[in-house]
């Protein structure tokens, strides 16, 4: 706690104590309880802002935006460019049902599922 305080002991100077800062922002009158509830929003909303942020870094948003600003033209595919290119979901999950009986079961869905069967007749005799 020692260390803590020392190290936050810069930022007392600069801007003054805990108290000085709440008495600021009209927030010396609450409740401990209400304190806390503001403290724990503001820091969500600051993880939420930042994660935002990042996920857009590592996701090359920010990336598309600078070379679309460069060369003037988009960078994207167009939806129905984008479509011909990815693996329609149904083709894929067909494929995956090949696999996984040729592996696990080793059957060949290709076979004729149609095989024919012997039909039995009947003859009754009557007398």
């Amino acid at each position: 706690w020692e260390k803590l305080q020392q190290a936050l002991g810069g930022l007392g100077a600069t801007f003054g104590s805990v108290q000085n800062i709440l008495e600021a922002f009209g927030l010396a009158d609450l409740p401990v309880a209400q304190r806390y509830g503001i403290l724990f929003g503001f820091v969500t909303f600051t993880c939420t802002v930042a994660t935002v942020l990042v996920l857009l870094i590592w996701g090359g948003s920010f990336k598309r935006i600078k070379e679309q600003a460069d060369s003037g033209q988009p960078t994207l595919l167009s939806a129905h460019e984008a479509r011909q290119q990815r693996a329609l979901l149904l083709e894929q999950l067909l494929e995956s049902r090949e696999w996984m009986q040729q592996r696990n079961y080793n059957i060949n869905p290709n076979k004729s599922k149609n095989k024919s069967t012997a039909t039995t007749t009947t003859t009754t005799t009557t007398t």
